[in-house]
C-alpha cells in the first residue's frame, strides 16, 4: 500500500559504463494514480517496467518520473555492413578483371564511405536495463521516504 499524501520529490543517480544516469520522481496530490515517464527515446522499451514499479510503491498522485542520461566519456563506435563490403569488393575485382585493370585494394573498398558508420554512440546503447531500474527503484524509495519524513514533522 502506498503513502497517503502523494506530494513530494525523490531522486537517485549513478555512473554506469561512462554514463551518468539520473532518475527523479515528483508528485502532486491526485485522486487516482496518474504516472508519466519522461526518458530518452532509447529507454522507451523500459517504460512498462518503470510503470509497474511506481504502481507497486504508490497508491495515488500525479507522478512524473524523469530519467536523464549524460555521457561522462566520449564513446565511439563503428559498424561495418559486412555483406555490402563483400559485395562491393567482389564487384570491384570482377570489374578490374573484365577491364584488364589492376586488382583493387582494401583501400579502394574502404573509400566507399556508405558501407561504414563511424561516430559517437548513444549512451543508452550499452547500459544494463537492470542497473537503470535499480536507480529508478532508489528514486522511488527516496520519494516514499521523503513523504514519511515530512508526515512525521
Amino acid at each position: 500500500m502506498g503513502v497517503r499524501s502523494m506530494t513530494g520529490f525523490g531522486a537517485a543517480e549513478d555512473d554506469l559504463d561512462g554514463c551518468r544516469v539520473r532518475a527523479q520522481v515528483r508528485s502532486v496530490n491526485h485522486r487516482g494514480l496518474d504516472v508519466r515517464v519522461q526518458s530518452p527515446r532509447a529507454l522507451a522499451h523500459m517504460e512498462p517496467s518503470i510503470l509497474s514499479r511506481v504502481k507497486a510503491a504508490l497508491a495515488r498522485g500525479r507522478v512524473e518520473i524523469s530519467i536523464e542520461l549524460n555521457a561522462t566519456q566520449r564513446r565511439l563506435g563503428s559498424s561495418i555492413d559486412h555483406a555490402a563490403f563483400a559485395s562491393v569488393a567482389s564487384e570491384l575485382s570482377m570489374l578490374a578483371h573484365d577491364n584488364g585493370l589492376a586488382p583493387r585494394s582494401l583501400s579502394d573498398v574502404l573509400s566507399m564511405g556508405q558501407l561504414f558508420e563511424i561516430g559517437a554512440t548513444s549512451p543508452a546503447e550499452s547500459l544494463d536495463p537492470a542497473a537503470i531500474l535499480a536507480i529508478v527503484d532508489e528514486a522511488i524509495a527516496s520519494f516514499v521516504q521523503s513523504r514519511v519524513t515530512e508526515g512525521a514533522t
